[in-house]
Parts: C-alpha cells; sequence; structure tokens
C-alpha cells in the first residue's frame, strides 16, 4: 500500500457494517453527567428493591440526601442505612422527610400505599423509578444492556471493563455483582 494511499485509510471515517462510512460523536461520549446538581433531597418508597438501592445510591454519592421507606428490612436496606441513608419499615406518613425534591417509587408500591398517596396530594414531584433512569441518562453517555438472559452479568462486565480501563462509568446492576459486592458503582466522570 502507497504512503499516500495508507494516509487516506487513516485519515478516512471508520467503516461500519455494510461497509458504510461511519461518524461517531465523541462530544457526549466525553461529557459527564450533568443534572442532580440542583437536588437536595430524594426520597425512595421502596427502597430495598434491587434497582431502586442502586438509583438511591447513585443520588447518594453525588451529594444528594437520600431517605427511604420499604416494607421489610433485608440486606440491602441494612447497607444503605451502613451507608448513610435512612431507612424506615413502617407505612407512615408521620416518618416521612417532608423537604424533599423528588420522590420516586416503584410500580411494586400499591396506588393507596399512605406515603405515595400524601405526597401526590400535596404538590411533590413523584416519579416511578424507570423515569428517573430516564431522566439520568437523558444528558450522558450511555451503554445499555436489554435481553432476555444475561443482562446483569453483561452489564457488570462492560462496567468492568470502563472502569478498569480508566474510563470510568456509573454502573446500575440487576444484581449484586459478586467480585465487587454491590449493585451499583460510581466515578467521578459521572458517565451512565
Amino acid at each position: 500500500m502507497s504512503e499516500e494511499k495508507l494516509k487516506d485509510e487513516l485519515n478516512s471515517p471508520p467503516l461500519g457494517a455494510g461497509g458504510m462510512n461511519v461518524q461517531v460523536n465523541t462530544v457526549l461520549m466525553n461529557t459527564p453527567f450533568r443534572g442532580i446538581e440542583k437536588l437536595e433531597a430524594v426520597y425512595f418508597i421502596g427502597i430495598g428493591g434491587i434497582g431502586m438501592s442502586a438509583i438511591a445510591k447513585f443520588f447518594h454519592s453525588g451529594g444528594v440526601k437520600v431517605s427511604g421507606y420499604d416494607k421489610t428490612a433485608t440486606a440491602l436496606t441494612k447497607k444503605l442505612e451502613a451507608s448513610g441513608i435512612a431507612v424506615h419499615y413502617e407505612e407512615n406518613v408521620d416518618l416521612i422527610p417532608r423537604k424533599v425534591d423528588l420522590v420516586v417509587y416503584t410500580p411494586a408500591i400499591p396506588e393507596e400505599h399512605k406515603e405515595l398517596v400524601y405526597y401526590r396530594a400535596n404538590g411533590y414531584k413523584v416519579v416511578k423509578r424507570s423515569d428517573v433512569l430516564q431522566i439520568i441518562t437523558a444528558s450522558s453517555f450511555n451503554i445499555c444492556i436489554a435481553g432476555t438472559h444475561g443482562k446483569t452479568t453483561i452489564t457488570t462486565m462492560v462496567a468492568h471493563l470502563l472502569r478498569d480501563s480508566g474510563f470510568g462509568c456509573n454502573a446500575f446492576l440487576g444484581g449484586i455483582a459478586v467480585n465487587y459486592g454491590t449493585n451499583f458503582w460510581s466515578s467521578e466522570k459521572m458517565y451512565v
């Protein structure tokens, strides 16, 4: 290959599927997540679930005051408490914080749950877990894993590679990663 042809090939966009030229926009990929700076306090109804606890850890790692309710104390809720997140186990409006910017609930919580009813009736911003994930991922570079089987395993593997390569990431895992002992880890770069 001639030197001129080699230079042309090195300077041309990478080839994608079917041999088509592909250009990669790296602006978003190199832009850390922004969005929690204005939040001071978030309350979770059903904080003990695998997905809810990971999101609670995300906000907590970003300096947001996090608290929540769950029906039963578990290893997950005990770890949340040990990290400084207040959790109560009684459906009781007298136990909930009044100064919160966001209330997150899981669809596993019944519509007539007293705390959920209180927050809705009093004009708080109340959103489902899936909506919070949308908010978190809307302004950041994301690698999202979907499918029927193996999502947690593949997500953990990808997150491990990003973490150990130095690129960094925030990882929301669908289970507890055995080698890390958690369902969430964060990066200073705040990529999701």
